[in-house]
């Protein structure tokens, strides 16, 4: 699951939401939920985006899933499945 994080690293109000919401799934589904770092993810699909020559309606309709991809691109290529990335705040 993508952890908004400030760029500086330190969690926000967002990153309480997502791990909230990440507690309640696994609790649901039974299974474990790993966390990783989702910065720059948006402003990299945007960036694919533009020279890709989409129109501003179009990059609006793809931005989040482009970004979803770059993200979990990101976290497959890191090995970092069977491991949590970002420790949970206390």
């Amino acid at each position: 699951m993508g952890l908004p994080v400030h760029l500086s690293g330190n969690e926000s109000e967002k990153s309480r939401e997502a791990r909230a919401f990440g507690a309640w799934l696994q609790q649901i589904t039974g299974v474990p939920v790993e966390y990783f770092d989702e910065r720059y993810t948006s402003s990299e699909a945007e960036q694919l985006l533009l020279e890709a020559g989409l129109t501003k309606k179009r990059r609006k309709e793809r931005l989040d899933q482009l970004a979803a991809q770059i993200m979990l691109t990101a976290y497959l290529e890191s090995g970092a499945r069977g491991r949590q990335t970002l420790d949970p705040i206390d």
